[in-house]
């Protein structure tokens, strides 16, 4: 099944990627990702590659396993910096289409998942702006029925400060103090260990239960679970490393390498 992802600042699995301006500037094309499925095991294998636009855009990004690629998604853009579509093709066969619907400020409004003979699955999302009351509202449908709303509120700089969510009937508020939750802890140092490497680490002790996108693919979380991000970044800020645990347990290291080609 085809997700429309939110990519909530309280979410830890929301992880700070490397942003396009970086990635343009140092004329990236290919980002390679290698999978490490022991923290001392020396054994790896690519698990993602992402093809890069002048732009700093990914244009397509390919999941492998240790036999090849699994899946892959391309991305259209307008004037190579809009997204107006993307396509996913696992095992070589075409599953769906994404089309994403903007705004005239070009901010996203919707996004609705097509099958394979071009007709609406039932997955679609809607995005409402408030601008006087600084909010924007979220939907998400799935087999045409609303199963999540989210309502985030903004200061006059735009950042985020209240996010309300319900899903199953339910309503969850918090409070954002620098654009993440309370819950959520942050904790950066600088040359970590004596390197030039900055040790960006959170820690997000779960409240519903629900299945992410980890680092090694899916990863299904309970309540009270403590799941911890590490990530490495060098000096020009490009990611070199993450590592992800739960309740201390490791569960995958990830290494990056940068290529123009």
């Amino acid at each position: 099944m085809l997700l429309i992802f939110i990519f909530c600042s309280q979410e830890i699995h929301a992880q700070d990627r490397v942003s396009p301006a970086l990635l343009a500037h140092f004329n990236i094309t290919v980002i390679d990702g290698s999978l490490f499925e022991s923290q001392l095991d020396q054994d790896s294998f690519l698990i993602t590659r992402d093809s890069i636009n002048a732009k700093g855009r990914k244009t397509k990004v390919e999941i492998h396993d240790r036999n090849g690629i699994l899946c892959e998604y391309m991305f259209i853009y307008q004037d190579d910096t809009v997204c107006t579509q993307r396509i996913t093709r696992c095992n070589g066969q075409l599953l769906s289409k994404t089309q994403y619907y903007y705004d005239d400020q070009h901010r996203e409004i919707k996004a609705v998942d097509f099958d394979k003979t071009g007709k609406p699955n039932g997955t679609f999302s809607t995005i409402q702006y408030n601008d006087k009351k600084r909010t924007k509202e979220v939907k998400i449908y799935f087999s045409n029925q609303l199963s999540i709303k989210e309502i985030t509120s903004y200061n006059v700089d735009q950042e985020p400060i209240m996010i309300s969510r319900r899903r199953n009937g339910k309503w969850k508020h918090a409070s954002l103090k620098d654009g993440m939750s309370p819950d959520l802890k942050k904790v950066e140092i600088e040359n970590y260990n004596g390197t030039s490497l900055t040790l960006i680490r959170k820690e997000l002790t779960i409240d519903v239960e629900k299945t992410i996108l980890g680092l090694g693919g899916e990863l299904k979380l309970v309540p009270g679970d403590l799941l911890i991000n590490e990530q490495y970044r060098n000096k020009d800020r490009l990611i070199d490393m993450e590592i992800q645990f739960v309740n201390q347990k490791f569960i995958a290291k990830k290494k990056y390498k940068y290529l123009s080609i």
